[in-house]
């Protein structure tokens, strides 16, 4: 008998991902008769672009990588498949964290895909550098209620040394770039950049000062790297996990990178977004899986799918000590309980900002509009801040005109 194959494509491979998620698809397989585990990694620029024109085709994966922005594209009539019967038959359904649950549905109210991963913007620095250049240790700041923009800013320049090859901050301008740019806006002003009706609030003049402060970090005097705005995800991290940056604000799931695998413990530390008054407000974000509509295996990939959920956070662990042997395989975050599998207690604020609901914002993912303001509007005119060629309040001006 021909064996059946279960496709999975992944839009953010690394070594870590692509030795769990294998690892996860055949632990499945082999409890189904016949049935094999197909692991595609693939690239994110163009990965729905690829998705929808496979699926058309008549082809491509079973089960896919959801970011929430692209529900609308994925979304359509042979698109992702709606799990709720699967969701509502689930034994562990209760188990499943409010916050990964609240950004699942955040489409039409329908399990469109389920959130693996929520990502929780934070300060990490260099704890020795702070230490040597005798600067407030941030933590400390931020339990003052004095972490504000204007003092990261602050801080980054003290530790720019670039004849030493350190810079003070690493910035990004591609990918991504979006959510830290709202993170900082919504932080100084204590509310969402959009409200629930989709109109935009980027005209309050605490969020134009504090996304000021984060831009001048890449004008004169610069205390980033060259060429912030051509950097995504894979420059701009590394420039801070080998060495090259004394700070970044950047998700948790940096923290195991720069703990275990790059600076050490004794060089490493978080601290909070930085906040006007003391309490960040980050927008909620992360990625999931979702299944095919038409695939011929509806019904095991949504099963796959729940299960993929149950195990997301031990499959990433049991990875990274095969990865690296006698290293700490602890993870950032998985999305069920226990809690004390969620989250690495060592690294403080991550954990209270994602069990601090009240911290996230939604974004107008339910709306077409807003992953095409995003692409076309709103990371070009973050390229062009790091470049100077426009100010924060010209920028805000234009995003205050979008409409969703």
């Amino acid at each position: 008998m021909k064996k059946k194959k279960l496709t999975y494509w992944d839009s953010n491979p690394n070594d870590g991902r692509t030795l769990a998620f294998t690892r996860a698809g055949e632990a499945f397989c082999a409890e189904e008769d016949g049935l094999e585990f197909e692991y595609i990694p693939r690239g994110i620029d163009n990965y729905v672009e690829d998705v929808l024109a496979a699926w058309k085709a008549g082809e491509g994966p079973d089960v896919v990588d959801v970011w929430p922005h692209w529900v609308p594209r994925l979304a359509g009539p042979s698109g992702l498949l709606q799990l709720d019967p699967w969701v509502g038959a689930w034994e562990r359904k209760a188990d499943y964290d409010p916050s990964h649950q609240r950004l699942s549905v955040s489409y039409d109210g329908s399990h469109r895909f389920l959130a693996c991963d929520l990502f929780v913007q934070g300060t990490h620095y260099r704890r020795d550098l702070v230490e040597r250049a005798g600067l407030a240790d941030p933590r400390k700041l931020d339990s003052a209620g004095e972490w504000s923009m204007d003092a990261f800013a602050r801080h980054a320049r003290a530790l720019h040394r670039p004849a030493e090859g350190v810079f003070g901050v690493s910035l990004r301008g591609g990918q991504g770039s979006e959510l830290t740019v709202f993170n900082v806006i919504a932080s100084a002003t204590g509310r969402p950049v959009f409200d629930r009706d989709g109109s935009p609030c980027f005209d309050d003049p605490a969020g134009i000062a504090a996304l000021e402060d984060y831009i001048s970090l890449a004008r004169p005097p610069v205390a980033c790297q060259p060429a912030p705005e051509d950097e995504g995800y894979r420059q701009f991290a590394w420039h801070f996990y080998e060495g090259r940056a004394a700070t970044m604000l950047h998700n948790d799931d940096g923290v195991k990178a720069a703990q275990e695998r790059f600076l050490g413990r004794e060089r490493y530390a978080a601290a909070r977004f930085p906040s006007a008054g003391g309490q960040p407000r980050i927008a909620l974000a992360g990625f999931g899986v979702g299944v095919h509509s038409k695939s011929p295996l509806q019904d095991v990939a949504a099963h796959y799918v729940l299960q993929f959920i149950e195990g997301y956070g031990r499959r990433l662990g049991e990875s990274a000590e095969a990865l690296s042997p006698g290293g700490d395989p602890g993870i950032s975050c998985t999305p069920m309980r226990p809690w004390t599998e969620r989250r690495d207690p060592k690294v403080e604020p991550f954990r209270q900002a994602l069990e601090s609901t009240e911290t996230f914002f939604d974004l107008p993912y339910d709306r077409p509009a807003f992953d095409k303001a995003v692409r076309a509007v709103i990371r070009p005119d973050i390229r062009r801040l790091l470049r100077g060629e426009t100010t924060p309040s010209a920028a805000c001006a234009r995003w205050q005109c979008l409409s969703l």
